[in-house]
């Protein structure tokens, strides 16, 4: 309800009481005071219709009719008030009639006073004369004179002073309830200004919440009949800034798992187009950002995926389908569509699409490794097994023979025991935590230490191992033994595939916070498509640089964890005929900074 609505209402109610008590009043009162006003003005008519009578009697002289005209109109000029003498019906003298035109008025003999007269009595009446034309009380009785014919003696009041008076009375009556409906404005001004503030301040207070202020309050005043409702609309909005407070923690909630999911996600309506895409769909999709409306195709043009969530949109099926997807640079997504109903009961589709490049890949280096290692393990088993069934079905008279098939299955053996250390090496560095801080250890105690292991190698090919090595103290953030190992393996590597009587040179030089080792050897070399997947478990680039090496297959994977645990990289340098460089990193020590 709008507040000047209120206000005539209420005003409305005020007058209409005034009315409905004052309406009646005053045609009771009207009423009243005529009949008293005309009771009064027949009292008065009387009054001087005895004092004329008595007084025309006692001054009558004679039968002369001119004495009678100007006698009662002298007397009717001083009294204002009309004065007729009848007899017979006919008027004799009339205070307000010509004497000359008398015999020109009408009988008289019929009115109803003059009638009540001649039985004896005091007769009235009220009506408009038809001589002079106007409102009249009238009063006549018998009055004998004894000089003149017996009469009846008329006195006639206007009632235009009896009505003035009571139109006096009107209007002051109507002043007063003119006054009061005044007084009743104001009062009902007074009386709705505090309904209508308290009111404004509730209707205030609900749009401002409308608008997002949940924390407004209206003001409540004890005792008054709109605490309650007061009290209401704040718990309302209380309740309602509790409620919109939860649903923006839990929309906040939603859009921080929303867009924090690695997966993307995309829902479209029932037409096809796009409603909301988080950042790893838009990862997936570039195209896609700022597509919202757009279609499938439109945004990703897949139109494999378009067509799979638009079959799924008609067939509103339940049933949750996937399709594989193949991206540029190898990547594979996997992508699950499914349909749901929001709140309106409106149909929707969500697609997930999540990046399976490194699952499939992974799966694949798993089938490949369980291949290498049984590969691996098959020649030297194979080698193993017919050596032992030779001894064992037919043994050699020779001793000789025997002494070698036994040296032969013993190699194999070794080697085979080699490849389990080195699987159980690679599975701890892969399985175990960082190593958290790092100790400062001196890298060439760890180099002198791997070339002593791996002297006999060198010695045995006439190989040269050459260090150069600008300082005898190398402090480096490490674990000793790993960085041994790191050493062990890479130059066992440059032995094998260096050529006879060739020479391996160990280097090392700064960069930055770290220190660069190299091992450079005199083999064959590396293309270049191979030198990314070297340090792969069992990886062979090819059977002319892998044949007869004796090593597992896992030394250099073993090095790429141990420098990667150090927070360090490896790679490989080669031009193949010309040789390799293996070269690894590590953080420099305060001492040798």
């Amino acid at each position: 309800m709008a507040p000047s609505s209120l206000r005539m209402r209420i005003l409305f109610w005020f007058w209409g009481l005034l009315l409905l008590v004052f309406i009646p009043l005053y045609i009771f009162l009207a009423h009243t005071v005529k009949n008293d006003l005309l009771a009064h003005g027949q009292d008065r008519a009387e009054h001087l219709l005895e004092a004329a009578c008595w007084l025309f009697s006692s001054q009558a002289d004679g039968t002369n009719h001119t004495f009678m005209q100007n006698w009662i109109t002298e007397f009717g000029s001083r009294l204002e008030t009309r004065l007729t003498y009848v007899s017979a019906g006919r008027v004799l003298a009339d205070s307000h009639v010509h004497e000359q035109r008398l015999d020109h008025v009408e009988d008289h003999g019929n009115r109803p006073e003059i009638l009540a007269a001649l039985q004896g009595r005091t007769g009235f009446d009220i009506r408009r004369s038809a001589t002079i034309d106007r409102g009249l009380i009238y009063a006549a009785r018998l009055c004998p004179v004894d000089a003149f014919p017996q009469g009846i003696y008329r006195v006639a009041l206007p009632l235009s002073e009896l009505y003035g008076r009571l139109d006096t009375l009107k209007t002051r009556f109507l002043s007063i309830l003119v006054a009061c409906l005044l007084a009743s404005a104001a009062a009902s001004f007074l009386v709705t200004r505090n309904i209508l503030t308290s009111l404004k301040n509730m209707v205030g207070l609900v749009s401002e919440v409308g608008k997002g202020a949940y924390d407004r309050r209206v003001h409540v005043e004890q005792g008054s009949e709109f605490a309650p409702l007061a009290e209401a609309v704040n718990a309302m909005a209380a309740a309602i800034s509790s409620h919109v407070k939860a649903m923006r923690e839990q929309k906040a909630q939603l859009e921080a798992l929303f867009n924090g999911l690695s997966e993307g996600v995309l829902t479209v309506d029932q037409q096809g187009r796009i409603l909301s895409v988080n950042p790893a769909f838009m990862r997936f999709f570039p195209m896609v950002q700022h597509m919202e409306g757009k279609t499938i195709i439109e945004a990703t043009l897949e139109p494999d995926l378009a067509a799979a969530v638009q079959r799924i949109l008609e067939s509103r099926s339940q049933q949750e389908e996937s399709l594989l997807l193949s991206r540029p640079g190898g990547r594979e997504l996997e992508a699950k569509i499914n349909i749901y109903r929001d709140p309106s009961e409106n149909l929707r589709c969500v697609v997930v699409v999540q990046d399976v490049s490194l699952p499939r890949r992974m799966e694949k280096i798993r089938r490949d490794f369980v291949a290498n290692v049984s590969h691996e393990l098959r020649t030297p088993l194979t080698s193993i097994k017919g050596y032992t069934e030779t001894l064992l079905g037919d043994p050699p008279p020779e001793p000789e023979t025997a002494r070698t098939f036994l040296n032969v299955i013993h190699k194999n053996a070794g080697h085979m025991a080699s490849m389990v250390t080195d699987l159980l090496k690679l599975a701890k560095l892969e399985s175990e935590a960082p190593l958290g801080p790092l100790q400062i250890v001196d890298a060439h105690i760890s180099l002198e230490e791997a070339l002593d292991i791996c002297s006999p190698l060198a010695d045995a090919k006439s190989v040269l191992l050459e260090k150069q090595l600008d300082q005898q103290k190398i402090n480096v953030f490490g674990d000793k033994n790993q960085l041994t190992q790191v050493f062990q393996n890479i130059v066992e590597n440059a032995i094998r595939f260096s050529p006879a009587r060739g020479k391996i040179t160990i280097a090392v030089r700064p960069q930055g916070e770290f220190v660069v080792f190299s091992i450079t050897d005199q083999g064959p070399g590396i293309p270049r498509e191979h030198q990314d997947r070297l340090f792969e478990r069992f990886y062979r680039q090819d059977s002319a640089r892998s044949e007869g090496n004796g090593g597992t297959g896992l030394g250099l994977a073993i090095c790429k964890h141990i420098i990667r645990n150090h927070e360090g990289r490896i790679w490989v340098e080669s031009v193949p005929g010309e040789g390799a460089t293996f070269l690894f990193t590590l953080k420099i020590a305060p001492a040798t900074r």
